[in-house]
């Protein structure tokens, strides 16, 4: 869209500054990453426990509420937390000091626990999924170990579900399929999307037409 196109510019600037500066700078920018990350992942805690008196186990399950302790919508706040993760787990195989590594697997724990409290859906699954692809293709660790974790990894997304009240009511543990559909935009968004590509007028290589007539066959598909 003409936003997109307008930040393009920007965005391939800091792109091309970036695999610019030396391996040593970029060590320092996934440590400042980090930091930044789990200061505001402290500043949403002690939002929240300031107004506990409006929080409690339903809280997380309610988008517009989370929204607004959060700063920032729930979905970008799991992604920035998510990417900060990996960029924690990264420093942590990178540094000697065990002060570091101490304050790393802090961090690590943190953000992770942030990540349930906060019942960001498709951040925790796709930790899980990363989690499980790197013990099964990079870990060098024994095939007992990693049989360990990849049993003990699913009991361990069943019990932070079972803890999490939040979690349970946007994975809408006690409805049906259906139900989870109704309220999940997603599916909406993916049966838009394969209904306008098995169109007739849709083309492979220029596809349906530009940003204006896409978004008007999505706005019609969903008031249906």
């Amino acid at each position: 869209n003409e936003s997109f196109f307008k930040l393009y510019p920007i965005v391939l600037i800091g792109y091309l500054s970036f695999v610019s500066i030396p391996i040593k700078s970029i060590s320092t920018i996934k440590k400042v990453s980090v930091i930044v990350c789990l200061s505001y992942v402290l500043t949403c805690l002690i939002r929240i426990f300031l107004q506990h008196n409006m929080v409690n186990a339903e809280t997380f399950g309610n988008s517009a509420v989370i929204n607004h302790l959060l700063i920032i919508d729930r979905p970008y706040a799991g992604c920035f937390v998510l990417l900060n993760v990996m960029l924690a787990s990264h420093v942590y195989k990178e540094v000697t000091s065990s002060v570091e590594k101490k304050f790393l697997l802090f961090t690590l724990v943190t953000l992770i626990a942030f990540l349930v409290l906060i019942a960001a859906r498709l951040s925790l699954i796709t930790l899980l999924a990363l989690t499980v692809i790197y013990f099964v293709f990079y870990s060098t660790t024994t095939w007992l170990k990693k049989t360990a974790v990849l049993v003990g990894i699913p009991l361990v997304a069943l019990f932070f579900i079972y803890i999490s009240s939040g979690l349970q009511q946007r994975l809408f543990i006690n409805n049906d399929f259906e139900v989870f559909k109704d309220y999940e935009p997603r599916f909406v968004i993916w049966d838009a999307v394969f209904h306008i590509i098995s169109s007739d007028s849709f083309n492979m290589f220029t596809g349906i037409g530009n940003y204006a007539k896409i978004d008007h066959l999505l706005v019609d598909f969903y008031k249906t």
